[in-house]
């Protein structure tokens, strides 16, 4: 009867590492982060936030500068590999995230602001993904250094 259990086991380990439909899960999952700080006033971090729309040539879906609020159309991962993709999103099979769509707010005044980045991210069947935060920092970052006077590189 041991034995017989044993390979029950076996079998069942053994079967689900043969799935056509696995999921790739990144090692470390961080949560999504929160607003973050910008040393610079709302006015150009909102500017920094427009030439980095036009620099990734993303299509504008809501602008409201009064309310600080900006959307994307969507935002193709053309060209990414599964690795890259599997990067920013998890949870939507194993190619990862296909596009995203995003929305920022962007909150301040004369003196300092915020921005707060929310992608959100589908699969090949439009199946909704999962962020892992890294493209909300990278965007951040981006965004940061436009306002605050330094230079980004172009892609």
């Amino acid at each position: 009867m041991r034995i017989r259990q044993v390979a029950l086991v076996m079998s069942v380990i053994g079967g689900g590492a043969c799935t056509t439909n696995q999921q790739i899960v990144p090692l470390v999952i961080d949560p999504p982060p929160g607003p973050f700080a910008v040393r610079a006033p709302l006015g150009r971090t909102w500017d920094a936030l427009l030439e980095t729309s036009a620099q990734h040539q993303w299509t504008t879906g809501l602008v409201a500068r009064d309310s600080g609020l900006y959307t994307t159309g969507p935002v193709s991962f053309k060209g990414w590999n599964d690795l890259q993709r599997n990067a920013v999103g998890y949870g939507c099979g194993i190619t990862g995230p296909f596009y995203t769509t995003l929305t920022f707010r962007v909150r301040g005044d004369s003196a300092q602001s915020t921005i707060e980045i929310t992608p959100h991210l589908y699969g090949i069947n439009d199946q909704d993904c999962v962020t892992t935060g890294r493209i909300e920092r990278s965007l951040a970052r981006e965004i940061e250094t436009r306002a605050e006077g330094g230079s980004v590189p172009s892609r």
